[in-house]
């Protein structure tokens, strides 16, 4: 199985789609690790309030 990055270049992708590809990957693991670490960091949880359908408010930043 090829890796993405391999197959563009071989498929003559423009440098700027790759480029696109390689930032929304970088930002999609950046985001997986803070969810990931967000317990770790006492982020998580209730903020004691409710919103307008009177459900419980969950804190995730």
């Amino acid at each position: 199985m090829k890796r993405l990055n391999s197959q563009l270049q071989e498929d003559g992708a423009p440098l700027e789609l790759i480029l696109l590809l390689r930032t929304l990957l970088a930002g999609c693991k950046e985001i997986s690790f803070r969810v990931s670490q967000g317990a770790l960091a006492g982020v998580l949880g209730s903020t004691l309030s409710d919103n307008v359908q009177g459900e419980r408010q969950k804190n995730w930043m």
